[in-house]
C-alpha cells in the first residue's frame, strides 16, 4: 500500500445534479455505446469522479461518516487500508427502490459517501430528482410503482445505463403499512395493496435483477421485513403477514442463489423521523388521547435499550448486510429493535 492520504478540512462535497438530467426510461433505447460514453457516471465522462486514492480523499473528505481512530473532523491523514473502509462500494452499483423515504434516502447517501454509483427508485419524480441533486452526480433516479411489472422492469434497464452494465447491490426499501383495524372490518382492498407493495414490489425487482447478478457472477440483496414480520402487530395484521412473507422470500432466495448472491433482511422496529413512526404515534395521540411524551414512553417501555431506533440504526445494518464485510452471511432477518424482538 502506499503511503497516507490527507484529508482536507475545506473539502467540498461532490457537486449537484445540476442541470444534469434523471435518467428517463426512453433513454435505454439508445445506442448501447453512445449511452455508456456520454453518461455521467461513466468512467470516461468528464463528468466522472476520479478514482485515485488522492482524489477518493479529497472528494469525500467531509462525506465521511465516522471520525477514523477517533480524530476529529478536519484535516488528518486517512492510510490506504482507511480509504479502503470507508470507500466500502467503491466502483458497484446500487439500485434502492422506497428512496423518497427517509431510510431509503439515508440508505442511498451513505451508499454514495462509500463510493458507490446509486439508482433510486419510488413514486414522485419530483421528490426523486431532488434527492438527485443533493447527493450528486453518483445518484439517479425514475419513478415507478413497485407493483408494476412494466415500470419496474423500466427502472431495472434505467439504471443499466450506468458504466459495466451491471447492479451489484439491491435493496428493497419500498413499503406500505396499510390501514390498521381489526380484522373483520379491514378492507380487501386494503390487504391485497400491502401485500401488493411489500411482497410484490420486492418480487418484481429481485425478479428482474437477480439475472443480472448471476450474469456477473455476483451479487446482495438486502429486502426490508419489520419486527411485525417476527412477532405481529395487534390491528396491523395485512402488515404483519406481507412482512412475514418477505422474510421467507429471503430465506427461500438465499438457498436458491447461492453461493452467487447474498439475500438477507433487516427488520427495523419503530424508527425516529420516518413516516411510519409519524403515522403510528399521531394514532395514539388522537385514538387515546395521549400527549407525545406519553406515547413514546408507551412504545419504549418494552425496549430493553430504552429508545426508539434512529436511521442510522437501521442503515448501518443495512450497508453491512449489503458489503463484503458480510460475505459469509445469507438468510438472515436480522432485528434492528433494541431487544425489543430476540428472535
Amino acid at each position: 500500500m502506499g503511503g497516507p492520504l490527507v484529508r482536507a478540512a475545506s473539502a467540498a462535497r461532490p457537486p449537484p445534479l445540476g442541470a444534469s438530467p434523471v435518467f428517463r426510461a426512453e433513454s435505454v433505447d439508445a445506442d448501447q455505446t453512445t449511452r455508456n460514453n456520454n453518461h455521467p457516471l461513466a468512467t470516461n465522462s468528464p463528468a466522472s469522479p476520479a478514482r485515485t486514492r488522492t482524489d477518493v480523499s479529497a472528494r469525500y473528505g467531509e462525506w465521511i461518516p465516522w471520525d477514523v481512530d477517533g480524530l476529529p473532523r478536519g484535516s488528518h491523514e486517512l492510510s490506504d487500508e482507511e480509504v479502503d473502509e470507508i470507500m466500502e462500494f467503491e466502483n458497484q452499483v446500487a439500485l434502492v427502490t422506497g428512496a423518497a423515504g427517509a431510510i431509503g434516502k439515508a440508505i442511498a447517501m451513505r451508499l454514495v459517501q462509500e463510493g458507490a454509483r446509486v439508482f433510486i427508485s419510488d413514486l414522485d419524480q419530483a421528490r426523486l430528482d431532488a434527492i438527485c441533486a443533493e447527493l450528486g452526480p453518483n445518484c439517479r433516479g425514475l419513478a415507478a410503482d413497485v407493483t408494476d411489472q412494466v415500470q419496474v422492469r423500466r427502472v431495472v434497464q434505467a439504471a443499466l445505463a450506468a458504466p459495466n452494465n451491471r447492479i451489484d447491490v439491491l435493496i428493497n426499501v419500498a413499503g406500505l403499512v396499510g390501514k390498521g383495524g381489526p380484522v373483520e372490518e379491514m378492507s380487501l382492498e386494503n390487504w391485497e395493496s400491502v401485500f401488493a407493495v411489500n411482497c410484490r414490489g420486492t418480487f418484481l425487482f429481485t425478479k428482474e435483477v437477480v439475472p443480472l447478478m448471476k450474469r456477473s457472477g455476483r451479487g446482495s440483496i438486502v429486502n426490508f421485513s419489520s419486527k411485525s414480520g417476527k412477532t405481529g402487530s395487534a390491528l396491523m395484521s395485512a402488515y404483519s403477514a406481507a412482512k412475514a412473507a418477505v422474510i421467507g422470500f429471503t430465506q427461500a432466495l438465499a438457498f436458491e442463489l447461492a453461493p452467487t448472491i447474498r439475500v438477507n433482511c433487516v427488520c427495523p422496529g419503530i424508527t425516529e423521523d420516518t413516516g411510519v413512526w409519524s403515522n403510528v404515534s399521531a394514532d395514539y395521540v388522537q385514538n387515546l388521547k395521549l400527549p407525545m411524551p406519553e406515547v413514546v414512553k408507551k412504545f419504549t417501555s418494552k425496549v430493553p435499550l430504552g429508545r426508539l431506533a434512529r436511521i442510522d440504526d437501521v442503515v448501518n445494518l443495512t450497508c453491512f448486510l449489503a458489503s463484503t464485510r458480510a460475505d459469509y452471511m445469507t438468510g438472515q432477518a436480522i432485528n434492528v429493535t433494541g431487544g425489543r424482538e430476540m428472535h
